[in-house]
């Protein structure tokens, strides 16, 4: 007769598996750094919630935050308040966030989600190819992930997971220079 393994070996033996793979898609994530600039921003065009075309290059000249996230991500829902509380705070300095909604059902539950929560800043349907990841971003391979431009349209940071805020704060600052609301 063989024994079986207790629930609870079961168990830790499960969470060292999904730790192993959470920390491979992490570090895989973590060297993602795409090229893409200002003017390949140029050349993406997203629809809203009202399927009205948006240039994703539009509002260059301001430091651009692209946020990607979707309404079912946990840690997009610890993320995106922050980026919707930076956006009202750095309102008159310059600072531009665009979310990008990786949601399947897209406007149909971006919407509800952006209404239900208060979102200041503009949310955008993913095109096919961003899900494909085949536009300059390349794959988004975890969620929420961020891209920082600055003025002049070069991406000057990376992250995936959700933003520490004093650091993001400290990161916005820097790019923005003098902010008078501040």
């Amino acid at each position: 007769m063989t024994a079986q393994p207790s629930p609870a070996r079961m168990t830790a033996a499960a969470a060292a598996v999904m730790l192993a793979v959470a920390l491979s898609i992490g570090s895989s994530c973590a060297a993602h750094r795409p090229n893409v600039t200002g003017a390949a921003l140029r050349g993406i065009v997203l629809s809203d919630a009202e399927r009205r075309p948006v240039m994703l290059g539009d509002g260059l000249g301001s430091v651009r935050l692209i946020h990607f996230f979707a309404t079912w991500c946990f840690p997009c829902l610890i993320d995106t308040p922050i980026m919707n509380q930076l956006a009202r705070e750095f309102a008159g300095c310059g600072l531009s966030i665009v979310g990008v909604g990786m949601d399947l059902e897209g406007a149909a539950v971006l919407a509800p989600f952006v209404e239900m929560h208060g979102i200041d800043f503009p949310v955008l349907v993913p095109s096919p190819s961003i899900r494909a990841g085949e536009s300059p971003f390349g794959p988004i391979r975890q969620l929420p992930m961020n891209f920082l431009f600055d003025r002049d349209g070069a991406l000057v940071e990376v992250w995936d997971g959700p933003a520490e805020t004093a650091q993001l704060r400290s990161l916005l600052k820097k790019h923005l220079g003098r902010c008078p609301d501040q």
